[in-house]
């Protein structure tokens, strides 16, 4: 098959590639300094003790989990399990004063500890030697990414203040809660190992890619089989949440992410058979939001949960909002759709994206609504005039201005595929812009 000098450089490349990929591993596999910890016996039992953590009964692997992936952006720490390595640091906290914990990944925050950008710095770096804390003396500088990367990173160091003072959790003996029933404990540790939004946008980005060829050549009838497994999996993970936590999963921007997944890998599943195209770009949409779960998973929350967020009628406002959003995201491939076929195609998908928009403006509106209830709730008035909230507003008449337009809309499809590129932005400057950069009573980056 391969002749001469062709073959040669066949081998050549093969063994370049396995050679590379040997030194990744092996880089990967880095030695963990001499470090005192449990033996993997008494972890095993350490893990199903339950504490009281974040205002709920858990077992300790719940904590360990969290302060893993916080700590070092990883679930495990070299070769040590979450349990393994937050009892160390517990236990024998002298142990981890030269190891490298912290990633620096801003640039003026390296200068400033005198270390590389992406450089691994252990705790010691950061006291001076007379044992003042050096971060304190950087931050309000006024450039705000600096000041971030100070405040991510002293968050890092208030986390192993609280373990090392037993703060961040309570014995759940000390508390007088009654403990979780032994399934239940079983249920939450099999949920941490498995870590299903892992593997859900794994399969979900890859049945998306099998289902846009299968489409292409026309091998479409078997493509329901396919698109259930992604609604099945966050479903799966959706109901474990809910489960474990004992409250509806919408409190903040993972599990949001997850209802938005269930929402659009259920549509896809039950709209492949009758509009294929259609719902490959639920399929699609549903693996990004997936996706943007995942990465909202590597940075968790270690805090309890305030009471305005458990509220009813935040889980109604969410659910309702998180639905909206499916629906209109969906549109957004469509819209670009609207820009690139004939006038025959495109009239026809234009009277089905006036559907589709009709739902999640209904949608949009009702959530803003039970917002507005929240809000008087939380904040003793309906109205803040809160960056999200404007947004959402703005969001909400862009993606009405099409329907106000009737039928002329239909004809002048291009124009209406432009409108709902527009709105989609507006939408993504409502969900991300304000967490992210904007800021607000409503963001929670």
């Amino acid at each position: 098959m391969y002749g001469g000098k062709s073959y040669r450089m066949w081998r050549i490349r093969t063994i370049l590639i396995f050679f590379a990929i040997s030194l990744f591993l092996l880089a990967d596999a880095q030695e963990l300094p001499r470090v005192r910890s449990l033996t993997p016996r008494q972890a095993d039992s350490l893990a199903r003790k339950q504490v009281f953590y974040k205002d709920r009964v858990v077992p300790f692997h719940t904590v360990a989990s969290d302060v893993t992936v916080k700590l070092t952006g990883k679930r495990n720490f070299g070769k040590l399990d979450p349990v393994r390595f937050v009892s160390s640091l517990i236990v024998f906290p002298s142990d981890w004063v030269d190891v490298p914990l912290f990633k620096i990944s801003d640039k003026r925050l390296a200068d400033s500890l005198e270390v590389r950008k992406g450089d691994m710095i252990p705790i010691s770096v950061l006291f001076d030697e007379y044992g003042d804390y050096k971060l304190r003396n950087f931050y309000l500088s006024g450039d705000e990414a600096f000041d971030k990367a100070i405040l991510d990173l002293d968050e890092k160091i208030e986390i192993l203040l609280l373990l090392r003072t037993n703060s961040l959790f309570q014995p759940l003996q000390d508390s007088g809660i009654e403990p979780l029933p032994e399934w239940k404990v079983s249920l939450e540790i099999f949920f941490n190992k498995v870590h299903i939004v892992t593997w859900l946008f794994i399969v979900a980005f890859s049945i998306s890619l099998i289902g846009i060829l299968s489409i292409c050549f026309k091998q479409r009838n078997f493509l329901w089989l396919l698109y259930i497994f992604p609604a099945l999996i966050s479903l799966a993970d959706f109901i474990l949440r809910w489960l474990i936590g004992g409250f509806i999963p919408l409190a903040d921007g993972e599990q949001v992410m997850i209802f938005m997944s269930v929402i659009l890998f259920i549509m896809a599943t039950i709209s492949c058979n009758s509009k294929p195209w259609i719902a490959t770009a639920m399929m699609v949409m549903g693996a990004f939001t997936s996706l943007v779960a995942r990465l909202s998973a590597s940075n968790p929350v270690i805090t309890a949960i305030s009471p305005a967020l458990a509220s009813p009628w935040l889980a109604f406002h969410v659910s309702v909002i998180m639905m909206s959003y499916a629906f209109l995201a969906v549109m957004f491939p469509l819209s670009i759709a609207l820009e690139c076929v004939k006038r025959d195609k495109g009239e026809g998908l234009a009277k089905w994206c006036r559907n589709v928009n009709i739902i999640g403006v209904v949608l949009l509106g009702l959530g803003i609504i039970l917002g507005s209830l929240w809000a008087k709730e939380a904040w003793g008035r309906y109205w803040s005039w809160d960056p999200k909230e404007n947004w959402a507003a703005i969001t909400f008449f862009v993606y009405l201005l099409p329907l106000c337009l009737g039928n002329r809309i239909i004809k002048n499809y291009r124009l209406y595929g432009i409108i709902l590129i527009i709105a989609f932005f507006m939408m993504i400057i409502t969900y991300f812009g304000v967490n992210y950069f904007i800021g607000g009573m409503h963001s929670y980056a």
